[in-house]
């Protein structure tokens, strides 16, 4: 299985949103970043890839299917797309919209192999105190964690998880990327990740890939992009990759202005996690 897209574009009206973008083949197992400013257009990248908005495109291939040759269904049942949380109003507990989700792609029917399945992500994320609570009566961190149970209890072939630990602390961060990666892994998918971080985005991701004004500007290996200058020139900022005391990379970041200053985003334990 890969994915790969060639010549993508996509318009608003008369507003050119994404312009000719390729994303070099994937392979399964591949835990990838995509990173770039607001209004960078990651969340419309999203969309076009999971098929909800129309393109135009030289191919979008995801384990030989092409976007624009079989049926909308299909393709949404191969590509699970999480967009950010926005807030959730149904009246379902979080048991039932977790379930919800696994049956989207079977029949209705519920087996005691739902049933565990479900069981076991709440056990896994520490949902169990809230389980029978309704969904919209939960903070945002709560129901992004319900959000990332449900896209992890299906089966596809591809991931597009947009800022998906946006609401979360750095606890929960780790673990929720931590999860994420090992799936990847060993259920030999592609997962694409919008992120911020810099040094979560080089912890965790085997690859980055940089978007910016609705075109990519690098792909590559994390280390690559990083010492690449691609990141100084798409965010305005001078950029130091350090080494923390676990042997993992730190971005240091410069803020170019008048007065200078220094952000420096502190770096945490290992992922613990290699495919």
């Amino acid at each position: 299985m890969t994915f790969n897209v060639t010549s993508l574009n996509c318009d608003y009206g008369n507003r050119h949103i994404l312009r000719d973008i390729n994303v070099d083949s994937l392979e399964p197992g591949s835990f990838v970043a995509l990173i770039g400013p607001n209004a960078a257009g990651k969340s419309t990248l999203f969309k076009a890839l999971a098929g909800l908005l129309p393109v135009s495109a030289n191919a979008i291939f995801l384990n030989d299917i092409e976007l624009q040759e079989t049926s909308k269904a299909n393709w949404l049942s191969r590509v699970c797309y999480l967009p950010q949380l926005t807030g959730n109003t149904a009246n379902l507990t979080v048991f039932e919209t977790i379930l919800l989700a696994r049956k989207s792609n079977l029949s209705w029917a519920v087996s005691d192999q739902d049933v565990a399945a479900a069981a076991a992500l709440i056990s896994e994320f520490q949902l169990d105190n809230i389980a029978h609570k309704n969904i919209n009566q939960l903070s945002g961190g709560q129901q992004q964690l319900a959000a990332i149970c449900q896209a992890l209890i299906r089966n596809p072939d591809l991931y597009l998880l947009d800022e998906p630990t946006s609401a979360l602390d750095i606890h929960r961060e780790l673990q929720v990327l931590h999860a994420l990666k090992q799936q990847t892994c060993e259920r030999g998918v592609i997962t694409i990740v919008s992120m911020h971080n810099l040094t979560l985005a080089a912890k965790f991701a085997d690859q980055l890939i940089v978007l910016n004004r609705g075109e990519i500007s690098a792909q590559g290996g994390t280390e690559d992009v990083l010492m690449s200058g691609v990141i100084e020139s798409t965010y305005g900022v001078d950029i130091e990759v350090l080494k923390s005391k676990f042997g993992e990379p730190v971005i240091s970041s410069h803020y170019r202005s008048d007065q200078d200053s220094v952000l420096v985003i502190p770096s945490a334990s290992g992922s613990g996690v290699e495919c």
